[in-house]
């Protein structure tokens, strides 16, 4: 991971990278590299589950 964490006391970071075989992984809170880290293969818009995500990854809104 290359970019800085961004607040970690107000923000969650997320990283969307090309990550092998995983789906993402997080670091526990308090850790400098504090977020969560998704596949970009996983991140975005995907057919295969519309209609029920709406376009929605993250956000619940």
């Amino acid at each position: 991971m290359e970019a800085s964490p961004h607040g970690r006391q107000h923000y969650l970071n997320i990283w969307v990278a090309n990550v092998s075989r995983v789906l993402g992984y997080a670091y526990m809170p308090g850790d400098s590299r504090d977020g969560v880290v998704i596949n970009y293969k996983y991140f975005g818009p995907n057919e295969k589950y519309s209609p029920f995500d709406m376009g929605r990854t993250v956000t619940m809104r």
